[in-house]
């Protein structure tokens, strides 16, 4: 296969586009996805992972410096699984929704390490720099709320696996976040029958970020339209980004219903916001906050 390649830059003092370079691959059983990403400054020979979607049958791709295929997995259903890279290794859930595992992939594609947790999680899982992992967890709780009734919320822990699989730490939105907040959702009718009490999607943590300069981390919460900064020692919500935070927004808008918020070291909060009930404008926008 041939596929041409070129490199473009842009900064507000100047702008860079490289010629286009034409590369060859093996065969492959697919066709390779049409994207673009920025390479950050590596040591050569680092191989770049690409999450590939669900639109082929390749989940995730490793590309290398001259944009060779390397790896890829095939045939799975973990295209939505967390991915994130470490070193010259690549960590990823195996099973995004309801898994119990988790795997360490070097630069040829070979698992040299795994886990399995000790609870089913979903969404998003972070590694932290004494290689315990941080993972998602479900939590059900019956609950006398004041606007619905007797309902059961649906929210979250946040659980901390060593390396051998043992729980050492765990953190819930239960002991965090307001029961009686339920910014854009509704109790949904129990489809085991009417002797079950109906079910609230409360918190629904879709992301988590570990920021090993200040031992925290970052836990968005999608149907609070909220974003957590939480001190991993003391479990303590440091700040909260979003609407009802602690914030003044000096120009544009909140958020509602985000996904994949991460803070950088010169403090800027980055997501996508999905907006759930701005009708009149487009379904989804990236955005970045600058924290003051």
């Amino acid at each position: 296969e041939i596929y041409p390649l070129s490199l473009h830059d842009a900064l507000p003092i100047w702008q860079f586009s490289s010629p286009a370079h034409v590369f060859f691959t093996d065969a492959l059983p697919f066709q390779p996805p049409q994207f673009e990403i920025d390479i950050p400054l590596e040591p050569d020979g680092v191989i770049t992972f690409i999450a590939a979607g669900t639109t082929i049958d390749a989940c995730h791709l490793g590309v290398d410096r001259e944009a060779q295929v390397v790896w890829y997995t095939l045939g799975t259903n973990d295209c939505n699984s967390t991915l994130e890279v470490l070193n010259d290794e690549a960590f990823f859930t195996s099973k995004s929704l309801g898994g119990s595992e988790a795997d360490w992939m070097n630069e040829t594609g070979e698992i040299t390490a795994s886990l399995v947790t000790p609870m089913r999680t979903h969404h998003s899982a972070a590694v932290l720099p004494n290689n315990n992992v941080l993972f998602l967890v479900h939590k059900n709780r019956p609950y006398d709320s004041e606007r619905w009734g007797e309902i059961v919320l649906t929210g979250d822990l946040i659980i901390e696996v060593d390396p051998v699989g043992e729980l050492v730490w765990e953190w819930s939105t239960f002991d965090h976040v307001d029961k009686e907040s339920f910014p854009n959702v509704e109790p949904k009718t129990s489809t085991k029958g009417p002797e079950y009490l109906d079910t609230i999607d409360w918190t629904h943590a879709n992301s988590l970020q570990v920021l090993p300069e200040t031992d925290q981390i970052l836990l968005s919460l999608r149907s609070q339209n909220a974003v957590f900064l939480i001190d991993h020692i003391t479990g303590e919500v440091v700040e909260t980004f979003g609407e009802q935070g602690g914030f003044e927004l000096l120009e544009g808008e909140w958020f509602e219903g985000q996904h994949d918020a991460t803070l950088s070291m010169n403090n800027e909060l980055l997501l996508f916001d999905n907006g759930w009930t701005k009708e009149d404008k487009p379904n989804s926008r990236i955005v970045r906050y600058a924290i003051d």
